[in-house]
C-alpha cells in the first residue's frame, strides 16, 4: 500500500549500562524520491556511522533499482522506501553521525550519542565516602 509503520521510531540516544560492551543494533527507514530518468537502473545506497573524529565505524551497502509504478503520473517524481538493518560495535563512548549516500552522494544526515546510564531495572550502586572521624 506504498506506507510505512514505524513501531518506537525517533531515537538519538544508545544508553549502555556500566560495564557492558557499547554497540548498536537497530533499523533505518529511509524513503527517496527518484526522478523518472533514474527508475530502472541500479543505484547504491550506503547507510555509515562515523564517530565525531570523522572515523568510519561501520557502514551497510544496499543496491536498489526503482521502478515506476503502473499508471503514477509522468510530473511525479518516485518514490521509494528501504528498512535497513545496521549495528556493530562502538568504538567509545560519546558522539555519533548517520549519513544516507546515495550513488556516493549525502542525502542527510542524523546525529547519534552513546552515553553510560544504568538502565531500568539494573542495581544502582552508590559510593558513599565517610567523613573523618574525629
Amino acid at each position: 500500500n506504498g506506507l510505512i509503520y514505524v513501531l518506537g521510531g525517533g531515537w538519538d540516544t544508545v544508553n549502555v549500562a556500566p560495564g557492558n560492551p557499547i554497540s548498536f543494533n537497530g533499523a533505518i527507514t529511509v524513503r527517496l524520491l527518484a526522478d523518472r530518468a533514474e527508475c530502472g537502473h541500479p543505484h547504491g545506497v550506503e547507510v555509515r556511522l562515523d564517530g565525531e573524529d570523522g572515523e568510519l565505524v561501520f557502514r551497510v551497502q544496499n543496491p536498489i533499482q526503482p521502478v515506476i509504478p503502473e499508471g503514477f503520473p509522468v510530473a511525479w517524481e518516485v518514490p521509494f522506501s528501504l528498512v535497513i538493518g545496521v549495528g556493530g560495535p562502538l568504538p567509545r563512548l560519546g558522539l555519533y553521525r548517520f549519513s544516507v549516500l546515495v550513488d556516493n552522494q549525502i542525502m542527510g544526515t542524523a546525529p547519534m550519542r552513546a552515553v553510560e546510564q544504568a538502565l531500568p531495572g539494573a542495581p544502582v550502586i552508590l559510593e558513599i565516602e565517610r567523613p573523618p572521624q574525629g
